[in-house]
């Protein structure tokens, strides 16, 4: 028995040294940082611990005789595998508290690197953030600065819209006014030329008067005795023409009231020289008892614009009910307006006196197509005197039709 207590005791001493052992490498281990001391002064206590409880035992093994030693032979080997088995565990804790201990170690290491990253990163956003407020606080002055250019920049366009939309109704009046007085000016285009023709009729009379009064000289010198007769003829001729200028005169008022009466009357309604015919304005064509205006080359306008202008002119954009009505209105342009739109109900085509349209029409094949939803109004094109539905802000020649 005291052979097995030996060799217990063997073991109890080489774990006594192992404790030991891992007390000086705990002891060696501190040095790598602070938050390992308290472990290892845990474990250099609970081995030291130990090492007293194993030592007391032995020390009380020999001075027992022998019959107490063999009563108690099986108590102190069940003590002493009892102590066996706690030992293996303390190994096994130990082992646990080792490996927790480097993992510890490595996780602190971790933690540490971090950490300084952490700092360093921490003082860089400091800086960072310094930076930028330093910045926010030059910008906020520029952004002042800029917001208050922009409100008056706001007010400056809101106030040059407005006069762009004022130039532009004053623009509109004027185009207006300007087709207005066109007809009025080709009138006294027309007056001017039949006062020329009256001028030169008077200016070929004077000089009849001046020739037949040179032949009269002659006469005059050859007949002295008729020179009284002479000069009352002669006298009388002046009087005559002195007539006849004044009748010139009157007639010439009276031709011009009568011109502005015919215009006053042509403005106010349609002049008929009997049931049955119509006398044109002038600018106006007549065709098959209609009268027609053709616009100028130059004077291109959108289907709205167009038939504002007619309306203007006291007729409206033509509506065409023949195929004669129809190369007739054909022939002047590549392409021309025509009185015919979808512009209320797509698809529902109507004239400008607002009756719809009604049967086939000369539409080009295919036509009308809808090709874009904006295509709403219709041209004849002069190629094959056909119909096509094209946008009405397109730019077109056109005929009015009174």
């Amino acid at each position: 028995m005291s052979v097995t207590f030996t060799s217990q005791s063997s073991d109890m001493e080489g774990y006594t040294m192992d404790l030991v052992d891992s007390e000086a490498w705990s002891q060696n281990k501190r040095s790598s940082g602070h938050w390992r001391r308290p472990a290892a002064v845990c474990m250099g206590l609970l081995a030291l611990a130990l090492l007293i409880a194993i030592l007391s035992f032995v020390a009380r093994g020999p001075g027992v005789n022998n019959s107490q030693s063999t009563t108690q032979v099986p108590t102190s080997q069940n003590k002493c595998e009892n102590l066996t088995r706690h030992w293996m565990q303390l190994q096994t804790s130990y082992s646990s508290l080792s490996e927790n201990t480097i993992q510890l170690q490595h996780d602190y290491h971790s933690l540490e690197k971090e950490k300084e990253a952490l700092t360093a990163e921490r003082d860089a956003t400091r800086v960072d953030r310094d930076s930028l407020r330093a910045e926010m606080d030059l910008l906020k002055p520029e952004r002042d600065a800029l917001a208050s250019e922009r409100d008056s920049l706001l007010d400056e366009m809101s106030s040059l819209k407005a006069d762009r939309d004022n130039l532009t109704l004053d623009q509109e009046f004027l185009r207006l006014e300007r087709d207005a007085l066109k007809p009025e000016r080709d009138s006294l285009r027309q007056e001017r030329d039949q006062l020329r023709g009256e001028k030169d009729a008077i200016v070929a009379e004077r000089d009849g008067l001046r020739a037949e009064q040179e032949v009269l000289k002659p006469e005059r010198d050859a007949l002295k005795n008729q020179l009284d007769s002479l000069q009352v003829d002669q006298a009388q001729l002046r009087v005559q023409n002195d007539r006849l200028k004044e009748s010139n005169s009157n007639l010439t008022v009276r031709m011009e009231a009568l011109q502005k009466k015919y215009h006053t009357l042509l403005d106010s309604t349609k002049l008929t020289v009997n049931a049955s015919e119509n006398v044109c304005p002038i600018s106006w064509i007549k065709f098959q008892n209609k009268c027609y205006y053709i616009s100028k080359k130059s004077e291109t306008k959108g289907w709205i614009f167009a038939k504002r202008d007619c309306e203007r002119r006291r007729g409206h954009l033509v509506i065409i009910n023949s195929k004669e009505e129809n190369d007739f209105v054909s022939r002047f342009y590549d392409q021309t307006w025509i009185g015919l739109s979808d512009t209320e109900e797509e698809g529902k085509w109507k004239w400008v006196n607002g009756v719809d349209f009604a049967g086939e029409g000369f539409w080009m094949q295919g036509e009308p197509n809808g090709a874009s939803s904006k295509e709403d109004c219709a041209e004849v094109t002069q190629e094959r005197g056909e119909w096509n539905d094209v946008a009405c802000s397109k730019m077109l020649s056109y005929v009015c039709e009174m």
